[in-house]
């Protein structure tokens, strides 16, 4: 009895740590509506803290640990690129 309550609840735990990876990867974190665009400028020689830190200004994001873990993922704080960037949903 105790093993299935412990497999239950692991499989609850699974489930949920899933799903918010899920979220976190693969859906939108675009804080803007639909059809809403905005121009943001990294400028020459910025860090990935500069970054994010322009991006909070902006309130580009929903959720900034969503964004630093795919960065940490695709190697983005090693190849911050400089210049104008369009924002936009989807």
């Amino acid at each position: 009895m105790v093993q299935r309550v412990g497999l239950v609840i692991g499989l609850f735990l699974s489930i949920f740590v899933g799903y918010r990876l899920m979220d976190y990867l693969w859906f939108d974190n675009i804080n803007l509506n639909e059809g809403e665009e905005r121009v943001i400028t990294i400028p020459t020689g910025s860090t990935y803290d500069e970054v994010l830190e322009i991006l909070r200004k902006e309130e580009l994001l929903k959720n900034y640990f969503g964004f630093q873990i795919v960065a940490v993922l695709k190697k983005y704080p090693d190849l911050v690129r400089s210049g104008k960037y369009t924002i936009s949903p989807g």
